[in-house]
């Protein structure tokens, strides 16, 4: 009998020592399992919050690509302005005598053109070769007393047709065209 105790005994030892280390080894394995979990989920939160700061510094970087874009393009058009602004298509150019130096106190001189009673059919340009498209090209933009009133060289005529293409908007015009009005203004309007 006591050979059955015995084994008795130690079958309920062996069975308490296997649901008690069971129990110990379960809430071991349960720990880790927890402890991977956090490392796993910090890992995640540390990914997240790098591709965010990677995301907010692409943004500033971009940001700041735009406002020196800006700076650079509003710079330019303050250079642009300036030039224009400093621009006087009637300025004395280098090797351009000044047409009208010493003329103020002359009388005026016998090769102003007449006005004819037709001339007014042109805005008051005289009749010449060339006084059509002249009337045309001029008169599209301003007024063609602008230009009765200018006694210009042929290279200020030449300049200031440039001028008017370039800056002001006024058409090319072609070879033929061009040198028909800037003879009809040299003809006429020269000093």
């Amino acid at each position: 009998m006591e050979m059955a105790k015995s084994i008795a005994l130690a079958l309920v030892l062996s069975v308490f020592v296997g649901v008690a280390g069971g129990v110990i080894v379960g809430e071991s394995g349960a720990r880790w399992r927890i402890d991977l979990a956090d490392r796993q989920s910090a890992a995640r939160a540390a990914r997240a919050e790098a591709e965010e700061q990677a995301r907010r510094a692409e943004e500033e970087r971009l940001t700041e690509a735009r406002r020196l874009e800006e700076e650079q393009r509003e710079a330019a058009l303050a250079a642009q302005r300036q030039a224009v602004a400093a621009y006087d298509p009637m300025a004395t150019q280098a090797g351009v005598v000044n047409p009208m130096a010493g003329l103020q106190s002359q009388a005026p001189v016998a090769s102003q053109p007449t006005l004819t009673a037709s001339s007014e059919d042109y805005g008051g340009l005289p009749i010449d070769d060339g006084v059509e498209i002249t009337f045309y090209l001029c008169g599209a933009c301003h007024s063609l007393q602008l230009v009765t009133q200018q006694r210009l060289t042929p290279q200020r005529w030449d300049h200031l047709m440039d001028w008017m293409v370039a800056e002001q908007g006024m058409p090319e015009q072609t070879p033929e065209d061009r040198a028909a009005i800037l003879g009809y203004l040299v003809r006429n309007f020269a000093p």
